[in-house]
């Protein structure tokens, strides 16, 4: 998707801003946070930023990650289960802690200016995403399990705390 795309379809009042090249709604959409590597805006990345930023309940949110999870699939009869090592799981999580870390204050830079504090340390928290991703998500969701159904995957991640809290809770 492009700006112009959006500019096509995004045309109420609320959206005034997205036709001001300068605007913080347009620096924000050109950063190379919300990028695909063909240079287009991603809407995955939107969806995640989405996902950090906007409260909704933990269904809604389970739904979402799920649907991430498994490339954009709803969860039908094509994607019943997810499994531990499903292709798609470090990708978004990988996002979302750079969303939350070094693209947040690359954003932060961007937009409004600030310093980028996180720059030098963008190694070293990619280095932790690995033991993260492992130790405090795969872990304490699927134990033993290799695969789980979505019912039982969304209540492992929406009732134990060490989840719930850092993906659910706004």
């Amino acid at each position: 998707m492009t700006l112009e795309s959006l500019r096509k379809v995004l045309t109420t009042p609320a959206w005034i801003e997205l036709k001001q090249e300068n605007s913080r709604i347009v620096k924000t959409l050109n950063s190379s946070v919300f990028h695909d590597m063909n240079g287009n805006i991603s809407v995955n990345h939107l969806i995640l930023y989405g996902f950090l930023n906007c409260p909704d309940d933990a269904d809604s949110k389970s739904e979402m990650l799920y649907n991430l999870f498994t490339n954009g699939g709803a969860r039908t009869t094509l994607n019943p289960s997810l499994s531990a090592m499903d292709k798609e799981i470090k990708p978004v999580i990988s996002k979302l802690v750079s969303l939350c870390t070094t693209e947040l204050s690359q954003l932060m830079q961007e937009v409004d200016g600030s310093e980028d504090y996180l720059q030098d340390k963008e190694d070293s928290i990619k280095n932790c995403v690995e033991d993260l991703l492992e130790l405090n998500y795969l872990e304490p969701i699927y134990g033993l399990n290799a695969r789980l159904d979505y019912s039982d995957w969304s209540k492992q991640s929406q009732t134990l705390k060490s989840i719930s809290q850092v993906w659910y809770d706004s």
